[in-house]
């Protein structure tokens, strides 16, 4: 893989060409990294090391256990509630700055519906409402039971978003609300992460995300395999996020092919 085509896809992150120059590295270094932590909330430190690891995104897996929205992947052995482990340290971060990384970037926090149960929409709703001053900091993304965030988006006004987890030609353009897409990698590519990318699903990938950008939505994959290969595929293509189980080690990965091109002499 050509480092020059992995630039792209950072300058394209990140926005702008001169926030990745040696020249402006002082004054635009870029604080976050578009990268997604999945289950967060099974890291030793949740919130907390997608944070240090300047990550754009978590992921928490919700239920409603004795009146309160709880946060684990089944519905017992809960690791906290969703307002301790992430509404009010969201918050309170943002007390002191704009942004959640001080950047201007928006930060998302993806809210996986697990609990299919009635009661659990109004205690969630109301939950959400209590928090809505994150916004636009904060950037709710609704996931997983896709009949509990229907019903949701039905019934209250919330400053949510939504994904779909499949992916269509014909789908339509962004209505404001649904804005992203949760792809399983396997269910498109053939390609584990190892050895070079054939040629084919490199075109595929690259069709895709065309698709998707000129419909205004984003994408990210789940269930992909979990090497540098593919993370640096991703991160070339243009990818809005890259998801990992392995915050530091995406994280550092990350940082460093930013800080390498900040030292690289400038082009420009």
């Amino acid at each position: 893989m050509e480092w020059g085509k992995f630039r792209v896809g950072l300058l394209l992150w990140f926005g702008s060409a001169s926030a990745l120059c040696p020249s402006n590295a002082r004054a635009k270094r870029p604080t976050s990294v578009p990268c997604h932590s999945h289950n967060d909330y099974e890291r030793e430190q949740p919130l907390k090391q997608a944070l240090v690891s300047r990550f754009q995104s978590v992921e928490a897996d919700l239920w409603l256990s004795t009146g309160k929205i709880m946060v684990s992947h089944w519905p017992w052995s809960y690791a906290g509630s969703l307002e301790e482990m992430y509404l009010k340290p969201l918050q309170d971060l943002l007390t002191t700055r704009k942004s959640v990384h001080d950047d201007g970037k928006t930060f998302y926090l993806w809210l996986d519906l697990k609990d299919g149960r009635d009661e659990f929409r109004p205690k969630l709703a109301k939950l959400l409402s209590d928090f809505k001053s994150l916004a636009p900091a904060v950037q709710i993304i609704l996931t997983g039971s896709e009949s509990q965030r229907e019903k949701l988006l039905r019934e209250y006004s919330l400053q949510v978003q939504h994904d779909r987890d499949e992916f269509r030609d014909d789908d339509p353009v962004t209505d404001g609300s649904w804005t992203w897409y949760s792809l399983k990698w396997r269910d498109y590519f053939r390609w584990r992460g190892q050895g070079e990318v054939p040629e084919r699903e490199r075109l595929d990938l690259r069709n895709m995300i065309a698709k998707i950008h000129s419909k205004g939505k984003k994408l990210r994959f789940y269930a992909a395999p979990e090497t540098p290969e593919l993370w640096k595929l991703l991160a070339e293509e243009g990818v809005d996020l890259v998801g990992t189980d392995q915050v530091s080690v995406l994280g550092r990965l990350f940082r460093g092919l930013i800080s390498n091109q900040l030292n690289q002499p400038s082009p420009m």
